[in-house]
């Protein structure tokens, strides 16, 4: 059976239940009904997709004329538990349109789970306003369908999104009336979940007093309703509260977790307890137990496929063993730990772009539809006007309004590509001054710090013998503070090899510092004649292109030596990367993000993307092509 976590924290569906759905499902078809019951077994009893089952159902209602959104909302329902959410969206918003035609009950119904999806897709995509959005508007169907416990539940769903944001106080507000609520109802099971999620907000609020009563609670409603994950979960939001306050009770409570955990074969919970327990045993300075759950959570975060909670153990493991002076361990994970946070920060930086553009395009359109309103209410008035003049002077008012509108037109246009090249010109003045700030930051912030390290070094000479490990303490400190300071600030700058000697001599120089660190071989070849005749954008989207491709390779191919050859044939210039790694197998789709996204990147640049096999069937090879006219 498939394990699916639908949401971040603990949220409760509300679907319609068994009986509204058989309302529902009186107006399709017993032929319609089979692909539906196909799904469901495919879905409680393999691991395969079960989307085709659910595509034949909605064909199946198109092709009888039956009703088309009884059938399209099941699919929304497959997308969404298949972590499918553009394409879940997209037939939520369907099924919203087709809903208005139905009546009554049946399209309260329709709708309510409707907007519910478009709730739960959009926290999956981390946009948790827009699931407030769409779950209150799921909440107002449910108050006129009348159930109780989906009242109650609803109330408590809006609470974990809230909670979700930050705003615990009114998240907590919303899950305590709902826990009110399903107690009057009798429903234990729900009141388990939403009593472990006010214990977790507490955690996050840091209160971890009040965590402690409530994670306490959902214990006994857990062991009271036979609820294995929330009991669970109450062990682990018990064990968290007391991490800094009582650790033996810390590490009694994480022990009951653990085997529930497992049992239910819920990775997040064994991961995160695994860190805890590493993170009490740091506390106590028994490093070797403490490196043994860090390793354990930092498997189990990996075999999830390198989830935000994988940070923690990473960092932490590395400072421990630096710590203790197990030197091999510390650069192994602090190296693993500087990567994940790279690879973090450019998609973080990815989204922002995109939401940015987004935002642009949306303000672009809004100010163009004003402008059309403006401009049809003038002609409107100016035909009134014309109207209203009388027939001798008709032609001569006909003609004087033709030659105003040509010479209006022209004017307007003039005016609007005067603004958007001011908008553009303030545009790029203001990222250069941007960089320019950064770039005094950096040189006046970290250089300064590396000189007062400089400076410490120096001094270890002249110091007696048990100072010096103190002054070296003292350095390492600030190295990790400027090595965190660089980090922040060298994404946001373009780099200056790069700028003053090209994209070339950029790569060697990046190559080089990846060579100093013994992880990866890079063997940079030249074989282009002139200067390339490329701007620095280009040059940088090549650069960062390169760049992701050979962390690429660091993170997945196992190679020990990547290549990149710069080649020069005619006006067409080709970077080829690759590697001796375990290879890569399949096509570049939508799904295989990162090469998806170079894809695209180069399509905007009018140059190509291609990805494959290796030499020999040995690692990979990546080769970006542009012309340079």
């Amino acid at each position: 059976m498939k394990n699916c976590i639908l949401f971040i924290g603990f949220f409760v569906g509300i679907f319609s239940s068994v009986a509204q759905e058989k309302e529902r499902y009186k107006w399709l078809s017993k032929a319609t009904m089979e692909h539906y019951d196909q799904a469901k077994y495919c879905w409680d009893n393999t691991e395969e997709s079960c989307i085709p089952f659910y595509q034949k159902m909605l064909a199946s209602a198109k092709k009888n004329k039956e009703c088309i959104p009884c059938a399209e909302i099941e699919l929304v329902k497959g997308y969404y538990n298949e972590f499918q959410t553009d394409s879940a969206i997209v037939h939520a918003e369907n099924v919203l349109k087709a809903a208005k035609s139905q009546n009554g009950k049946l399209r309260l119904e329709l709708e309510q789970d409707a907007y519910q999806l478009l709730a739960g897709n959009f926290v999956l995509k981390g946009d948790n306003q827009k699931a407030i959005k769409y779950m209150l508007e799921s909440s107002k169907r449910v108050d006129k369908l009348g159930d109780k416990i989906q009242i109650a539940t609803v109330k408590g769903n809006l609470g974990t999104l809230y909670n979700n944001i930050g705003n615990y106080e009114k998240g907590i507000q919303f899950q305590k009336a709902a826990v009110t609520a399903l107690k009057n109802a009798g429903d234990k099971k729900r009141i388990a979940v939403f009593a472990s999620n006010i214990a977790g907000a507490y955690i996050d609020s840091n209160n971890p007093d009040s965590a402690s009563v409530w994670g306490k609670r959902t214990i006994k409603l857990a062991i009271s309703a036979k609820d294995i994950g929330s009991e669970a979960a109450g062990y682990y939001l018990t064990g968290a509260s007391f991490e800094k306050k009582n650790q033996d009770s810390a590490l009694y409570y994480m022990d009951k977790a653990i085997p529930l955990a497992r049992a239910i074969n819920n990775s997040n919970y064994l991961a995160t307890s695994y860190n805890i327990k590493g993170n009490i045993y740091a506390e106590k300075a028994e490093y070797e137990e403490a490196k043994k759950y860090f390793l354990k959570s930092i498997a189990i975060y990996k075999s999830m496929g390198n989830p935000p909670g994988l940070y923690a153990p990473l960092k932490t493991l590395g400072l421990e063993a630096n710590r203790f002076k197990d030197y091999e361990t510390a650069s192994k994970y602090m190296g693993e730990y500087i990567i994940y946070q790279d690879s973090v920060v450019s998609e973080e930086n990815r989204k922002l772009v995109h939401e940015l553009n987004a935002k642009y395009e949306a303000e672009k359109k809004e100010k163009l539809l004003v402008a059309q309103k403006l401009q049809i209410e003038k002609e409107q008035s100016q035909k009134k006007l014309i109207i209203s003049i009388s027939s001798l002077l008709f032609v001569m008012a006909v003609g004087t309004f033709l030659f105003y509108r040509r010479n209006q037109k022209i004017r307007n246009q003039k005016s609007i590509q005067e603004k958007e090249n001011e908008v553009l010109s303030a545009f790029i003045n203001g990222e250069e001054r941007e960089r320019n700030r950064i770039s005094f930051e950096l040189h006046d912030g970290v250089a300064s710090m590396i000189g007062v390290a400089k400076m410490n070094l120096e001094s270890l000479p002249h110091l007696p013998k048990e100072q010096q490990e103190q002054q070296i303490e003292k350095v390492l400190q600030i190295l990790e503070n400027t090595h965190t300071d660089i980090r922040h600030i060298a994404h946001n700058l373009l780099p200056v090899t790069l700028e003053q000697e090209g994209i070339i001599k950029a790569t060697e120089q990046f190559a080089m510092e990846l060579n100093d660190t013994g992880i990866l071989k890079i063997i940079v070849t030249d074989h282009t004649e002139n200067d390339l005749n490329l701007s620095i954008q280009k040059q940088l989207m090549l650069f960062r292109i390169i760049q992701e491709l050979i962390n690429n390779t660091i993170k997945h191919s196992q190679a020990q030596t990547a290549t990149i050859v710069f080649q020069q044939n005619n006006n067409i210039l080709s970077i080829e990367i690759s590697d001796d790694g375990i290879g890569f197998q399949g096509k570049i789709t939508a799904a295989s993000q990162g090469l998806y996204s170079i894809q695209q990147r180069m399509r905007s640049i009018l140059g190509q993307f291609e990805f494959g096999q290796g030499q020999n069937s040995k690692g990979v090879k990546a080769s970006l092509m542009l012309n340079l006219l």
